[in-house]
């Protein structure tokens, strides 16, 4: 029998789609096992870039926590809960022996001779006493009242601090005086000090500073002012 060209092409045909079919079958599952794997990696990589993301703001949170801690252990340094009279003390005896001056003394004062004292400060009234040495006391002026320490005092005042107040004594040069001013201005610890008098050993000038620095003999000018030290309640 013989086969036309229409039989030919058809038997063509359908070895053709017998083979593509075979190969379709055999391809398919590993097609569709790869497109699996392909949704399954992009999901991955979805979830890992989550899991940065969450990586990156817990990071942040925590960096921003310890700026905080930071911060609230530098106020707790400057106004702490206790006084801590001696590492003030302590580090008054440092800054004046950067400043190159003597740390005299440290003491208490009456709380009425303190009120009197700031009443006094309050109202400068003059005084016909002369001194020397009262016109090389005029530059610290500035310094018992600053805006940065009036702005601390005022905050302390307001916040109800607990307050102590203690009158110290230093002697040296006039620049030693500068340098221990301008250290107790940039001290960690919030504290304020006025009343600043510079006086020198005299029979003549009757303050208690004149007199103090006559009964010490001493040498050189003496400075004495009010420090006061504030403390959490």
């Amino acid at each position: 029998m013989i086969m036309t060209v229409r039989t030919k092409l058809l038997l063509c045909v359908m070895m053709f789609v017998i083979v593509f079919a075979i190969v379709c079958s055999a391809i398919y599952p590993a097609y569709n096992e790869l497109q699996l794997r392909s949704n399954d990696l992009k999901d991955k990589r979805q979830e890992n870039q989550r899991y940065v993301s969450k990586l990156a703001a817990r990071s942040k949170a925590e960096l921003e926590q310890r700026n905080l801690e930071n911060q609230i252990l530098e106020l707790r340094k400057a106004v702490p809960k206790e006084p801590e009279l001696d590492l003030v003390m302590l580090d008054l005896e440092n800054m004046s022996k950067d400043s190159n001056v003597d740390l005299v003394g440290v003491e208490n004062i009456d709380p009425e001779l303190l009120a009197r004292m700031q009443t006094a400060e309050k109202t400068k009234p003059d005084n016909n006493v002369i001194n020397p040495f009262k016109p090389l006391a005029q530059p610290f002026a500035h310094l018992a009242g600053k805006p940065d320490q009036k702005k601390d005092t005022a905050i302390a005042e307001q916040s109800a601090f607990k307050q102590l107040t203690k009158q110290v004594y230093v002697t040296g040069d006039y620049d030693g005086f500068v340098k221990m001013m301008h250290k107790m201005e940039t001290y960690q610890r919030v504290i304020g000090f006025n009343n600043i008098l510079i006086s020198v050993p005299s029979k003549e000038v009757r303050d208690a500073s004149a007199a103090k620095a006559e009964k010490l003999k001493l040498k050189q000018p003496l400075m004495s002012f009010l420090m006061t030290i504030y403390y959490l309640p």
